[in-house]
Order: structure tokens, then C-alpha cells, then sequence
């Protein structure tokens, strides 16, 4: 069981870290459109959601995916109306790459190395933020799955190490500022 201090701590990241993924994604994020819809988003918006869950499990990475992307929507809308299929890869975005990290990291007192967040990162991302989010705007906005695959892969190709390696500073750096580094790394808080 986590103490009291700790839950407060992972409570408070967790609102830093959702403001972050909404400044990031809503404000300092490059916007593509595509057939007049902006379907493609550079940025920094899906790190934080990412981060929060490779710290404080997939529960708390869904939690600031969640959060982000609704209080991001009624912040700033961008226009288009709420689409629930895109909460649904932003609260995939912190979760899976946890439980990824859960499923291939077997030593829980070793700290994973970058190459585990890159292929976690890596797999997650591709999964999500290109083949689901692909074939959402296919549904959605009726955006071609083939232009949309293509320019999704280029911009992840760039995005997937830049991501794992922001993430491997900030996630290793915290284990010890934060004083988690007493509990195994690829455990989660219990409830």
C-alpha cells in the first residue's frame, strides 16, 4: 500500500501533468489540416498522459488522458464538435504504454532502459496514434485511411523517439525526487 504522502504526491503529478498535456496539446502544438479538418496535431500533448502512466501505472495514465482531453476540449474545442472515439485513444495513450511496460519488464527492483521505453512507446504510439486515430478520422470526418496512415507514420517516426527519450529522463529522474525509488519500479500504486 501506498502512504498518504505518496498518494498526495502522485495525486498532485497527476494535475500537473494534466495541465501540461492541455498547454502542450491546445497551445504550443502545430495543427495540420487535411480536406479542411485539422487531422493531424504535432506536439508535445500525448508526453505528459504517457509519463503519468509510466509513473504512476496505467490507472493514473487513463485518469490524466482522460482528464486532459476533456477539460482540453471545453478549454479549447478547436471548432469540431466532441468526438468520444479520441478520449478514448488519449486515455489508451497513458495506459497502454504502463501496461506494455508491466508485460516486458520482468526485474521490478531494475530501472528499465531506453530501449524499453522506446519499443514501449514505439508500440503504443503506432498502435494508437496511427492505425486507431486513422481509421477515426476515416469514420469520423471520412479522411482517406491511406493519406492519413502516411502522414501519421512520418510524423510519429519523429515524435516516437523524441517521446521515449523525454520520457526516460523525466520518468527515471522522478523515481528519486519524488522518493518512490523505495518500491519496485514496474509496480503500481494499490488502491
Amino acid at each position: 500500500m501506498l502512504e498518504e504522502r505518496d498518494r498526495l504526491r502522485l495525486l498532485v503529478l497527476s494535475g500537473l501533468l494534466t495541465a501540461m498535456s492541455i498547454v502542450f496539446s491546445r497551445f504550443l502544438s502545430v495543427q495540420i489540416p487535411l480536406s479542411g479538418i485539422g487531422a493531424l496535431r504535432l506536439g508535445f500533448g500525448p508526453l505528459p498522459v504517457i509519463v503519468a502512466g509510466l509513473i504512476g501505472g496505467p490507472v493514473m495514465g487513463a485518469g490524466v488522458g482522460a482528464a486532459a482531453d476533456l477539460i482540453g476540449y471545453f478549454i479549447n474545442p478547436f471548432g469540431a464538435a466532441f468526438v468520444p472515439h479520441i478520449t478514448v485513444v488519449s486515455i489508451l495513450t497513458g495506459a497502454a504504454p504502463a501496461v506494455l511496460l508491466r508485460a516486458l519488464h520482468h526485474n521490478a527492483y531494475q530501472r528499465p532502459g531506453l530501449l524499453m521505453y522506446l519499443a514501449v512507446i514505439g508500440v503504443s504510439q503506432a498502435v494508437l496514434h496511427i492505425g486507431a486515430m486513422s481509421l477515426i478520422m476515416f469514420w469520423v470526418y471520412g479522411l482517406p485511411v491511406n493519406v492519413s496512415l502516411l502522414l501519421r507514420s512520418i510524423a510519429q517516426a519523429i515524435l516516437i523517439p523524441i517521446y521515449s527519450i523525454l520520457a526516460y529522463a523525466v520518468v527515471d529522474g522522478t523515481y528519486y525526487r519524488l522518493n518512490i525509488a523505495r518500491r519496485p519500479i514496474a509496480r503500481y500504486p494499490e488502491r
